[in-house]
């Protein structure tokens, strides 16, 4: 009698058998089964070496066998085929036997190799890993939520607008640096592109800012920052300058010192004196470098208030020395509903678009391309502005992104849906398994499988993921399978 194994666990032998609880019963004939027959799919190709040792140590044979490393991803196919042979000789003698079982695992390694001769290797491991519903690389960015607190609470937030009550634990998180450097050289090892230090609140109100970006630039990783700007003093700022990260997003919100002044509740219109004064400031000192780094970005979260400011908001950011503008639309939620945008401001905003693309191009300002298409998915609700795209054709975000909040936890998306906790283990080891592997593949299809309940007792898939705040990062993603046609590989 013999056996079929797809997996060393019930999440994967059952995920590919089809059949929930069949790995019990295979694991109950494992040592007595005249054979253990392993087909060999994308879903469990790098797992082989696992699930054979495993099956060798069970039917009295121990031999721990090393996992195919995917690097370098140029000789790949031609690795694979000898790992295959290795686990052939190392399962004969307890009549173990691989059979390859899918059509396109070769075909899709050798199309990849060759891909590879001129792609950057760690976005093809990141797509081959959505192939393989496995992760072979680190996320491509990581989001460090360091700080709850803020000073200047706009009405649109979801956690300092004025209708909010956060508690007063809350209040007081702060991520340690030390979890923060411990997470940033895991990522630093795992292939990982970059990082971004922001807060529910503002980030430069953190004691260890500056010294998070230092030891993030330290270990290689491109780095980016979010502020309000009213912090940017002259030390501050000089500190910024001198660690040569690569971006800065200033979200401001407004282009006039009454409109800025309405949004923000701890801020009034002398305020905005203050935040010109920083910025001039700033921008001065960063001439003085002869560098353009940080790459400055305005942000402006559109609403019913400020939504008819949008080309004076391009204007006054090249004033002040902006070189990109980032509007984004409101994500709409009961507190902020009065600042939803209505229909006559998305079709104004529309018909604006084309004078805004000019007239930045004119100021030598880099507009954010995303805005077009939350535009374009706008649609009749304004709150949808991601659609289904994602949601149609599937969420890759659990390969992209990575997100820490202020007390460790790890969310799968820029949404709150926790999966693990810094705590819990080194990140590199949340990453590839448990809650955080079972959200990355329910993702995958998020209509049939998004009701995957998470550790805090929500759904992976919410109305949320209309209003998709990661939407460039998976915008991305389904990019770079089309330039590097993937698409047909997927499934």
């Amino acid at each position: 009698m013999a056996i079929i194994l797809f997996g060393n666990g019930p999440e994967l032998h059952d995920r590919l058998a089809g059949e929930a609880g069949s790995f019990a019963a295979v694991e109950a004939q494992l040592t007595t089964a005249d054979a253990v027959i392993i087909p060999v799919r994308r879903a469990n190709a790098f797992h082989l070496a696992t699930i054979v040792s495993w099956a060798l140590a069970r039917r009295g044979a121990p031999n721990v066998i090393a996992a195919l490393d995917p690097h370098p991803l140029t000789t790949l196919p031609q690795r694979f085929a000898d790992h295959l042979m290795n686990l052939h000789n190392a399962g004969i003698s307890k009549s173990i036997q691989l059979i390859m079982d899918d059509q396109l695992l070769e075909p899709l390694l050798s199309h990849l190799a060759e891909k590879a001769q001129s792609g950057p290797e760690t976005d093809l491991l990141r797509l081959l890993g959505i192939l393989c519903d496995t992760a072979l690389v680190g996320p491509h960015w990581f989001v460090f939520e360091i700080i709850n607190r803020c000073n200047a609470r706009c009405l649109y937030c979801n956690i300092h607008a004025p209708t909010r009550r956060p508690s007063r634990d809350f209040l007081t998180q702060q991520l340690p640096f030390e979890m923060y450097a411990r997470t940033v050289e895991d990522l630093a090892r795992m292939g990982t592109d970059g990082v971004t230090i922001l807060a529910n609140g503002e980030p430069l109100l953190h004691p260890d800012f500056i010294r998070m970006i230092h030891h993030a630039k330290q270990h290689g990783l491109r780095t980016n920052f979010f502020t309000n700007g009213l912090l940017l003093g002259e030390k501050q700022a000089g500190a910024i300058l001198e660690s040569q990260t690569e971006e800065m997003f200033c979200t401001v919100s407004a282009a006039s010192a009454a409109t800025y002044a309405r949004l923000h509740a701890d801020v009034d219109e002398q305020d905005w004196a203050i935040l010109e004064d920083n910025l001039r400031r700033f921008f001065t000192r960063r001439a003085d470098t002869g560098t353009k780094r940080p790459m400055a970005w305005m942000v402006n979260v559109i609403c019913s208030a400020n939504a008819r400011e949008i080309l004076a908001m391009a204007e006054w950011a090249a004033q002040l020395g902006f070189d990109g503008l980032r509007p984004q639309l409101l994500r709409v939620d009961e507190f902020n509903r009065p600042l939803a945008l209505k229909m006559d401001e998305i079709n104004f905003l529309r018909e604006a678009l084309p004078k805004l693309e000019g007239r930045c191009a004119e100021l030598g300002l880099t507009l954010w391309d995303a805005f077009a298409f939350q535009l374009r998915h706008a649609g009749d609700n304004p709150d949808a502005w991601s659609g289904d795209e994602f949601i149609d054709r599937g969420c890759f975000i659990g390969w992209a992104l990575g997100l820490a909040k202020a007390n460790g936890d790890l969310s799968f998306c820029c949404t709150v849906k926790p999966v693990a906790n810094l705590a819990d283990a080194p990140f590199h080891e949340l990453w590839t398994g448990g809650r955080y592997q079972e959200a990355r593949l329910a993702a995958k299809d998020l209509r049939h499988a998004g009701d995957l309940i998470l550790r805090d007792g929500q759904t992976l898939y919410t109305d949320a993921c209309h209003h998709c705040d990661n939407h460039d990062i998976n915008r991305r993603m389904h990019q770079l399978l089309s330039r590097y046609d993937l698409w047909r590989f997927l499934g």
